[in-house]
């Protein structure tokens, strides 16, 4: 099995470990942000405008949040994080409600973090293979 990668990021002046979700969450979730940001970026036709397209795919998103949407995301990301205060490690899910009472920006940076922590290598790569190879374009003539 594959070591964990948890990682660390402080916010508001708190630490937040956080571990990648297991492979069938993380697929679930991913399929959910999948279904908004397809239709954007389907119809672009460089990589040059693919971040002009994730940029609207992420305003189409936080428009169609719902309450069921919202609980989901953080329901999902909350067990994989333990916060860390005071020298106590307390496990996020199990205080979620009062750890981010009256902190709701610090709580939309933890949740990017935690996505970040689940997405970026998938993002870095797909983006990576999509985009050209420089030794494979013919020379301009």
């Amino acid at each position: 099995m594959l070591d964990i990668q948890v990682q660390s990021k402080v916010i508001g002046g708190v630490r937040y470990d956080v571990t990648p979700l297991a492979a069938g969450s993380a697929l679930k979730l991913a399929a959910r942000v999948a279904r908004v940001i397809a239709p954007v970026i389907a119809d672009v036709s460089s990589m040059a405008e693919v971040k002009g397209a994730l940029g609207s795919a992420l305003s189409d998103l936080l428009e169609s949040l719902d309450d069921a949407t919202v609980e989901y995301l953080y329901t999902t990301m909350a067990p994989s994080t333990i916060v860390v205060t005071a020298g106590a490690r307390l496990p996020l899910d199990k205080c979620f409600d009062e750890h981010f009472r009256g902190r709701v920006m610090e709580c939309l940076e933890w949740l990017k973090f935690a996505l970040e922590v689940n997405y970026r290598p998938l993002v870095e790569r797909l983006l990576s293979e999509s985009a050209p190879d420089p030794a494979q374009e013919a020379p301009a003539k």
